[in-house]
């Protein structure tokens, strides 16, 4: 298994002048053409490095995945979507350990023996024939692809904001990508064969829908068989994507996790002292609870927990979105 000596992305938008012209024009045809001007040059700039800045290419798959979000109404079943449902498929996938790594991409973590056929497949007999969100145009998604969309809607709306606001980021411009750790500890070829048209459907919808947005992927735990694996999976990413993977060895796993991750930051399973483990709510710093206090909330012992289903954050605040009961439960945490 080779390793990557990939050096650390710069999430900085930093564009060269022929770089600045494309992202002009394109914002001028999403102006002129599309009535987008709501779309921020972030996105905008996805679309772009995911094309190499050709803008043809861009402007088509812009359109494209635009169309597709309006006709499903992405933005809003999110907003509308059934708590229990969002969190149900959440514990499923990839999750967020509060924490960022050096460049202050968020750091996620999904061990992919916890991802069962039987547990998606329970999901879906739950919650297929449902109301998993009060929007009527999304209704016609199967829940388990609207719940991927969520959780994607999730990094964007709230987690990547949030990250941004950190008074001590060194970026010069938003965080719009994102750090992953894939354990795949105790799985084998048959686990993945079990598992392969649902990730397959996921990674599909990431790369198609979400472009650029990954910024390093880390393979921890790999067995000698994962060679064999390895030869399917890659099929499904782009090129892209594939420059991104760092397939890591066992002896080189700890090192190579705290180049990119500080330890305070990194989960004490890889090497790290943070005290987090998938399955456990985000393990905010203090300077990231101060900024988003609101997504704190206190039931009626006064225990404190972290705010569960679909939020955003947005104007310094941490809003709570998604319905309980059919009601939505909108009501703005101010920080």
């Amino acid at each position: 298994m080779a390793t990557s000596n990939r050096k650390l992305i710069d999430r900085a938008n930093v564009l060269s002048p022929e770089e600045d012209i494309v992202l002009r024009r394109f914002r001028h045809y999403c102006q002129e053409n599309d009535g987008q001007s709501s779309i921020d040059d972030t996105t905008l700039l996805r679309f772009l490095r995911a094309h190499n800045f050709d803008l043809g290419k861009a402007i088509d798959r812009f359109r494209v995945v635009q169309d597709w979000r309006a006709k499903h109404a992405i933005d809003d079943s999110y907003l509308h979507m059934d708590v229990q449902c969002y969190e149900d498929y959440r514990k499923m996938f990839a999750q967020w350990t509060g924490r960022c790594d050096r460049q202050g991409l968020p750091l996620y973590v999904f061990p992919v023996k916890q991802f069962t056929p039987g547990r998606m497949e329970a999901y879906i007999s739950t919650y297929n024939h449902s109301n998993v969100t009060t929007v009527p145009q999304a209704r016609d998604l199967p829940c388990h692809i609207l719940a991927f969309h969520a959780l994607y809607e999730n990094m964007l709306k709230f987690v990547m904001p949030l990250c941004s606001e950190l008074h001590d980021s060194h970026a010069r411009a938003p965080v719009s990508a994102s750090t992953h750790i894939i354990d795949i500890t105790g799985v084998g070829f048959g686990h993945f064969w079990k598992i392969r048209k649902y990730l397959q459907g996921a990674i599909s919808i990431a790369t198609t829908h979400y472009p650029e947005t990954l910024g390093h992927i880390f393979i921890v735990g790999a067995p000698p068989s994962f060679v064999t694996v390895w030869g399917m999976i890659k099929k499904w990413f782009d090129p892209g994507s594939i420059s991104k993977i760092l397939i890591l060895p066992h002896a080189e796993t700890e090192m190579t996790l705290s180049t990119y991750i500080d330890p305070q930051n990194l989960p004490k399973q890889y090497g790290g002292l943070l005290a987090w483990e998938w399955g456990n709510p985000p393990n905010l710093e203090q300077a990231m609870q101060d900024i988003a206090s609101g997504i704190y909330v206190r039931d009626h012992t006064g225990d404190q927990s972290f705010l569960k289903g679909p939020v955003t954050f947005s104007d310094g605040s941490v809003h709570a979105w998604g319905t309980v009961n059919g009601e939505l439960r909108r009501q703005p945490k101010t920080c």
